[in-house]
Formats: structure tokens, C-alpha cells, sequence
């Protein structure tokens, strides 16, 4: 028959129960204590022991023993439970600790055994203290609820509370008031938990967070004392167990390590964790080190967070597979961010990153850092699926140099090996703002670096804004397969857009614009850029920006003797250059120039506009290089100095004009092809050297053979046909209209070479010849000699 037992004041006796629902009472103010024996072992069922005074044991045991079924104890508030070893131990079955005073071990403060059948709950509304571990959960089926304090009065052997390697579906509930706290002073986690002790072991558990759990110290993070928050490993060594379950924060998880990996939430030892991890509005994650951090593992993890997940070094470490971060609150950083506030492994693979419309990832004010940087594959020809979607905004910071980890791109995305050789493939979409500070190299609001290939879509919708100080979009030099698609704007006071490597389509329908100066052009390509094509739409705009210097696009090509660079350049909206700047800051709207000092690269396709190019400079220039395509215009190309200047191409340059060209037109030394049969030119077209053909339009035409043997057609309307004594050569003529077309030989009278009322004109056939001097002459074909008369000149 159960009893009612009342222990003495100073009784010093161990007990035991000897019935089921045996009930044990020490009473507020008395006290028992027992050397190397418990003061109290329950081992029958039902059995309750309420404590309102002072238990304690010495030596090597638990001053409460639990060893039976649905045993019961009560810690009221005066009572206090105390054990040179072990406070509560707990080897039975659905047991139930509730604490409102004090548990204190010196090894341990509450102890579900390890490799038992133990289960139970543990609810603490007092205090739990150990020198060593305040809890330890060994069993299955084990809820640990506080509301007190666990805490650490001494360096925490693998966690304040720790979860052993046997031990199976556990629940561990912090709330409001609740701290679990290594301990000011001390190493340790403030939850640790060995997960599984096979391989495939599944842990089933769930983990609330209301008030605070605290990591503490500055230990190695391979060792039980590292100070994690939370920490969550493998119990086999290699891992390839499973934890599967929750992580809810809505108060504060922190970890003040600086320690590698350590973090204040970390998953580690190769641990696969499956489940959710949601911190609410009111949660922080805070870890001096690390916030969030992901270990090498198969996941298939989703992070909500609504609240800040911050570090002063970084925020969130994203490694192995599976993970999905869905970031509605803040992502910060707290100080220079290793890496990227966010940081992917180049182990990592198969993980998602959403930034919703409230959501911030920022390396924050004064430090350094980018917002996010992916380090993408370990060995050459890895391939890394992955992707980034952004309604929020994504700010790297600080003036890091380019080359190191700190460098302040708002996303960076870089091969995981020396050299390059590795892929991204997946897609970027951004509706928000996507921002970088760096004055920097290469330092973007996106870049791609460090041979990495990006095999994807860039979407930048209506109202996105992807903006750096230095660069807006980079891409470096890599095997791309890339399309952009700007719908929104890219913008940058230095270079807008940076295109190096091969394989990138650029289709712009909003706006990429400079905010400064350009240094080579809002839309640049690199000497080493190939295969790629720029598309600007008839919405779309691409502006150096007013007050600004800068061409619209600058395309740098080959850098190499011989180079040959597959590229088109299509417009149907708006290409503006600007300034008055000279060198890489002229304000051309499409510059076309060589990357070798040799001029014998080939830019091998055309430029084709629709639109409107307009410029400070030329409209269109060609540099030292050879246009092995041509320049199709049936929009409106505008220059101040010209509307195209090929002067300085290299080999034979076709210009078809079916629009209107405001300025003039200037071939160079190649047999220059220009077609304006169906369109308008406002300015002279001047074939330079070579065998130009130059056909004018309806309207009139300024025609320049220069030196070579031209052939010229004026098409209708009154055409204007000049010469000049350094234009040697057999020119032709091939529809002159008498008393319409005016030949100017000013020059050649103001350099004496020839006197207008003496002119040596010869009739061949039906066409007249007219000698300026031996090496100079045109035909003018189907016209007689006696039609000449000093009106047909200008002189």
C-alpha cells in the first residue's frame, strides 16, 4: 500500500520507495544530505517526491534517483536539489520533473540517462545549474519546458543541455522568461544536440525558442565546448544522420565565438537536417562568428525568417544540398562580413535564396562585405544548381579591395576553384533594389568572377534597380550561356554593364544608365568578351547620363593579334553618349575599338539600329578594328562630330542608311561600301582611302569619294560631289544631273590646282571625263562635254 512520507529535518538517510504512488515530502527549511547515496530513489510507479527544503548528495551519485514509471518530481520554490554529481537522474519511464527552486550538479543538474529507455518531461520555472552540463537527455520520448534559468556555472561539456547520440524524439521549449545560458565567463553551447549514433538514424525533435539561449566563450569549435547557441551534429563520425523537425526562434539565440564555424545556430559533423527553421518577427539569431550556419550535408531544410539572423563576420553559411532561405525580415551584418553576409560553400548545391519585398540583406553601414557571395564547385567542371530571387533589397558595403572576401559586391558569385572552371546554373530575378558602394576593380552590384560560368537567366523586372558605384553588372571572363533580360534599370556612376567572357545575351527593355562618369561605356565589353549579343529594345534606354562623360556602349575586341569577335549590337530605342570628354570617356553612342595596339582584330557582325543613337562624339565609331559586318540604320543616328566615324577602321566598312543620319560619315581606308538609297543624311559622306562605292539618297547628298578610284551615285535631289587635291584617284559619277548636282572643286582652286575656266574635259562616248590632274579625275557618266559650265561648280 502506498505511503505518505514525511523525511526528517537532518534524516542524512538514503530512501527509496517501496510501493506505487508512494508520496515523499521534505518539508520548506529542513534539509537532508547523504554521502555516496542518493537521498531519494523512486522505483516503483506513480511515485512523488515534493521538495520545499534542501536535498543534497556527495560523491559519485544523484541526490534523486527516478528509476521506475510516471514517477513524479516537485521542486517547489524554496526547495533545493543539489549533488556533487548529479542533481535529478532519471533512468524510468514517462517521468515528470517540474522545478521552481534549484537543481544543481556538478556533473550534471537534470540527467535522462544515455542509452536507456528514460523518457519524461522536464519543466523548469527555477533555476538548473551544472559545473559541467545543466541537462542531459539520453532517452526517448523526452520535453524539456523552461521558463527559469538553465544555466552554466562552469565550462559546459557539449552543451548547457545536450541531447546524446541515443537519444530519440525530443522537444526542447524555451519560453518568454526562459534562459538557458552557458554562462558569463565560461565555454559552451547553449543547446547541443548529438543526433543519431548509426548512419540513416532519423532523430525526430522539435526545438521553441521564446526567451534567450546563449553560447559562450571562445573555444575550438571541433571540441564539446564550442560555444554555439544552438548546435546540432552527427553522433557518427562522418555523419549521414538525419534530424527531423522544426527550429522555431521568437526570441534571441546568440553566440559570442569567433571561433571558425561556430555559430549561433549551427548544424555540423555532417548531419542531414530536415525540416523547417523559422525565426518569428520578435526572433534573433546573433552570432559573433556566424548567425545561421549550414554544414556539408543531404538538406531539405526551409528558413523563414521574419525577424534578423545578424554576425559581425557572417550572418548565414549555406553548405551541402537541399536548403531553401526565404528572407522576409533582416539578414545584417554587424561587422565586416567574411565572404558575404550571406555565403555559400563551394561544396553547397541545390539551394534557393528568396529576399521577399520587406526583406534586407545588407553587410551594413561602415564595414565591409558583399550582400551575398556564392562560392560555386570545389573540382573543375562542377556544376552548382542554384538560384536567387530579390524583392527586397541586397547591399554590399565597405571599400574592400576586389580580390579579397570582404569585397563589397552586392551579389557575387565566383568559382570555388583557382583558375576557374566551374558552373552556376540557375537563374537571378530581382524586383527590388540590388545595390553596391565599392569604388573597387571590378566590384559590382552583381558580379560574376573568378572564371566562373553563369548558365542562366538574369531578369531584372519593372521596378528593380541593380546599381554599383562601380559597376552595375559584371561578367568575367568565363563560358557563359547568359541571357539578361532588363526590365527594370542598371545603373552604376562608373560602367553600367561589364561583359567579358563568351556567351551572353543582354536584352534591355528598361533602362541602364550612368550616374557618373563611364569609364569605356555604359555597356562595355571586355577584349576577351565574345559570342555575345546587345539588344535594346524600343522601350528600352541606355544613357551615360546628362552631365556625365561616357559612350553609351564601348565594345573593346580581341585581345590577341588576329582576334576574330562573333558580336551583334541591335537598337530599336534609345543609345545615348555623352560629354565632351576624349579617351575611354568620349561621348560616342556606340564605339567599336580594338583590344590589341596592332589593329588587326575583327569585330564579326553588325550593328543595326531602328531607334535612336545619339551622341556628343560619333554616333557610331569604329576604331582599329575590321567591321566584318556592317551598320544597318533605318532609325536616326545623331553626332556632333559625326553621325558615323569609320575613319580609323581597319579593311572595308558597309553602311546602309535607310534612316536619318544627322552628321557625317566617315570611311576609312578599306573599299568602303555606303548605301543611303532609301534614307537621309544631314552631313557629308566621306569615303576616305580605298575603292569606295557611295550611293546617296532622295534627298541631298554630300558625297567624298577621297583618295581612291570612287565610284558615286547621288540618287535624286541635289547632291553636292567634292574634291580636294589630295583625293587622287579615277572617280565615277554615276548619275549626275546637270544643272542639279554641283561638283565643289573649292578646295582644288584654293590650292591652285586648277583653273575653273580652263578645265581639262575629254568626251569618251557618252560620259565626259574632267582631269584635275594626272592622278585625279572623275567620270561623269552619260553626260557631254558641252553640258559642263561653271554652274555645275562650286568654286
Amino acid at each position: 500500500m502506498s505511503q505518505q512520507i514525511n523525511i526528517p529535518n537532518n534524516d542524512n538517510q538514503s530512501r527509496s520507495s517501496n510501493e506505487n504512488r508512494d508520496r515523499f515530502l521534505l518539508r520548506r527549511g529542513d534539509a537532508t544530505a547523504v554521502d555516496g547515496d542518493p537521498v531519494l530513489a523512486l522505483d516503483n510507479r506513480r511515485v512523488v517526491f515534493i521538495n520545499r527544503g534542501t536535498a543534497s548528495t556527495t560523491g559519485e551519485t544523484a541526490t534523486v534517483e527516478i528509476n521506475g514509471a510516471r514517477d513524479v518530481v516537485r521542486n517547489n520554490p524554496s526547495g533545493e536539489i543539489t549533488a556533487e554529481q548529479t542533481g535529478i537522474e532519471i533512468s524510468g519511464r514517462r517521468s515528470l520533473i517540474v522545478n521552481r527552486g534549484l537543481i544543481d550538479g556538478g556533473v550534471n543538474g537534470v540527467d535522462f540517462v544515455n542509452g536507456g529507455r528514460s523518457s519524461g518531461i522536464l519543466r523548469n520555472n527555477g533555476t538548473i545549474t551544472s559545473d559541467s552540463r545543466a541537462v542531459n537527455i539520453g532517452g526517448r520520448n523526452i520535453t524539456v519546458v523552461n521558463r527559469g534559468q538553465i544555466l552554466g556555472t562552469g565550462d559546459q561539456r557539449n552543451g548547457t543541455i545536450y541531447a546524446d547520440a541515443t537519444a530519440e524524439n525530443l522537444r526542447i521549449i524555451n519560453r518568454n522568461s526562459g534562459v538557458i545560458d552557458a554562462g558569463e565567463g565560461n565555454q559552451g553551447a547553449g543547446i547541443a544536440l548529438e543526433l543519431g549514433d548509426v548512419a540513416n538514424d532519423v532523430v525526430r525533435g522539435t526545438l521553441r525558442n521564446r526567451g534567450t539561449i546563449q553560447g559562450r566563450g571562445q573555444a575550438d569549435p571541433t571540441t564539446g565546448l564550442a560555444g554555439d547557441g544552438i548546435r546540432l551534429y552527427s553522433g557518427v563520425e562522418g555523419g549521414g544522420t538525419i534530424y527531423r523537425g522544426d527550429l522555431f526562434n521568437r526570441g534571441n539565440i546568440l553566440s559570442e565565438s569567433s571561433q571558425g564555424p561556430t555559430s549561433a545556430i549551427r548544424i555540423s559533423n555532417g548531419l542531414r537536417f530536415q525540416g523547417r527553421i523559422v525565426n518569428t518577427a520578435t526572433g534573433v539569431i546573433d552570432g559573433t562568428q556566424n548567425g545561421l550556419y549550414f554544414g556539408d550535408a543531404e538538406h531539405d531544410v526551409t528558413v523563414l525568417n521574419r525577424g534578423t539572423i545578424q554576425s559581425a563576420s557572417r550572418a548565414v553559411n549555406i553548405d551541402g544540398t537541399g536548403i531553401t532561405l526565404n528572407n522576409i525580415g533582416s539578414i545584417l551584418g554587424t561587422g565586416d562580413q567574411r565572404n558575404g553576409t550571406i555565403y555559400s560553400d563551394a561544396t553547397a548545391d541545390n539551394y534557393t535564396i528568396v529576399n521577399t519585398t520587406s526583406g534586407v540583406v545588407d553587410a551594413g553601414a561602415t564595414n565591409n562585405g558583399a550582400g551575398i557571395a556564392l562560392q560555386t564547385g570545389d573540382a573543375v567542371g562542377d556544376t552548382v544548381t542554384a538560384s536567387i530571387q530579390n524583392a527586397g533589397i541586397i547591399q554590399g558595403r565597405g571599400q574592400a579591395s576586389a580580390t579579397s572576401g570582404q569585397a563589397g559586391d552586392g551579389i557575387r558569385i565566383f568559382s570555388g576553384v583557382v583558375g576557374g572552371g566551374t558552373t552556376f546554373q540557375g537563374d537571378i530575378t530581382n524586383s527590388g533594389s540590388i545595390l553596391s558602394e565599392s569604388t573597387q576593380g571590378p566590384t559590382s552590384a552583381i558580379r560574376f568572377s573568378n572564371g566562373l560560368s553563369f548558365n542562366g537567366t538574369i531578369t531584372n523586372q519593372v521596378g528593380g534597380l541593380i546599381d554599383g558605384v562601380q559597376n552595375g553588372l559584371y561578367f568575367g571572363t568565363g563560358s557563359h550561356n547568359a541571357t539578361v533580360n532588363n526590365e527594370g534599370t542598371i545603373q552604376s556612376a562608373s560602367r553600367a554593364v561589364n561583359i567579358d567572357g563568351t556567351g551572353i545575351i543582354l536584352n534591355n527593355i528598361g533602362s541602364i544608365l550612368g550616374t557618373g562618369d563611364q569609364r569605356n561605356g555604359t555597356i562595355y565589353s571586355d577584349a576577351t568578351a565574345d559570342n555575345y549579343t546587345i539588344v535594346n529594345t524600343a522601350s528600352g534606354v541606355v544613357d551615360a547620363g546628362a552631365a556625365n562623360n561616357g559612350a553609351g556602349i564601348a565594345l573593346q575586341t580581341g585581345d590577341i593579334t588576329g582576334d576574330t569577335v562573333t558580336a551583334s549590337v541591335t537598337n530599336a530605342g534609345t543609345i545615348q553618349g555623352r560629354g565632351s570628354a576624349t579617351g575611354n570617356q568620349s561621348g560616342d553612342g556606340i564605339r567599336i575599338f580594338s583590344g590589341v595596339t596592332d589593329a588587326s582584330t575583327t569585330f564579326q557582325g553588325s550593328i543595326t539600329n531602328s531607334g535612336s543613337i545619339i551622341a556628343t562624339d560619333a554616333g557610331v565609331e569604329i576604331v582599329d578594328v575590321t567591321l566584318a559586318g556592317s551598320i544597318e540604320n533605318s532609325g536616326t543616328i545623331t553626332g556632333t562630330r559625326a553621325a558615323i566615324d569609320a575613319s580609323a577602321a581597319v579593311g572595308a566598312v558597309t553602311v546602309n542608311n535607310q534612316g536619318t543620319l544627322n552628321g557625317d560619315v566617315l570611311l576609312g581606308s578599306g573599299n568602303d561600301t555606303y548605301n543611303g538609297s532609301s534614307g537621309a543624311i544631314n552631313g557629308s559622306v566621306v569615303g576616305g582611302a580605298g575603292n569606295d562605292s557611295l550611293i546617296g539618297g532622295p534627298g541631298s547628298d554630300r558625297l567624298v569619294g577621297g583618295v581612291g578610284n570612287d565610284t558615286l551615285t547621288g540618287n535624286g535631289g541635289a547632291d553636292t560631289f567634292v574634291f580636294t587635291p589630295t583625293d587622287l584617284g579615277a572617280d565615277i559619277i554615276t548619275d549626275f544631273q546637270d544643272g542639279t548636282d554641283i561638283l565643289d572643286v573649292s578646295a582644288l582652286v584654293a590650292a591652285g590646282a586648277i583653273d575653273v575656266n580652263n578645265l581639262n574635259l575629254q568626251q569618251i562616248n557618252n560620259d565626259t571625263l574632267i582631269t584635275f590632274a594626272p592622278n585625279n579625275t572623275v567620270l561623269l557618266q552619260g553626260i557631254q562635254v558641252n553640258q559642263i559650265s561653271a554652274t555645275d561648280l562650286v568654286f
